[in-house]
């Protein structure tokens, strides 16, 4: 049943990019090398593509792959990459602040884990700061070790 509601929002989505483009089926089933036939099963939810055809696809289209593939609140476009660069470079400061005054000790893998968990789940985290220290605690929390 999840498979299927699954296959539901991703023909969705496969199908809004592709009128969004203009696109026929005939013209992206050319693009993409498959039949009309098959594009149509993948809009109507009868099969879902395999992942690296959703992955042409994001690259494609331009937008995330995570929202394509049905990920709930996943944006359709992703920012920026300098813009996410200077998130991370704004949160990197505060992440280790935290970590250190909960007693927590990051490597540099967990402590990128914990801002992309942020940057990704919480794309205004920055602009709601302290309102949001509940979650940026609990992804220093989840990310981290305790000496």
């Amino acid at each position: 049943m999840i498979e299927s509601r699954r296959a539901d929002v991703i023909g969705r989505r496969i199908k809004e990019l592709r009128e969004e483009r203009k696109l026929t089926q005939p013209q992206m089933g050319e693009l993409f090398s498959f039949s009309v036939s098959r594009l149509s099963q993948y809009e109507w939810g009868d099969f879902t593509p395999p992942f690296d055809l959703l992955m042409h696809f994001a690259e494609f289209f331009k937008v995330n792959h995570a929202w394509i593939m049905g990920v709930p609140n996943a944006p359709k476009y992703l920012p920026p990459a300098q813009e996410v660069i200077e998130k991370f470079e704004t949160l990197s400061p505060i992440i280790e602040a935290r970590a250190f005054a909960l007693g927590i000790y990051l490597t540099q893998e967990t402590r990128r884990k914990a801002i992309g968990f942020l940057i990704d789940n919480f794309p205004d985290i920055l602009q709601t700061y302290e309102d949001n220290l509940d979650v940026i605690d609990s992804a220093v929390i989840v990310s981290g070790d305790r000496p």
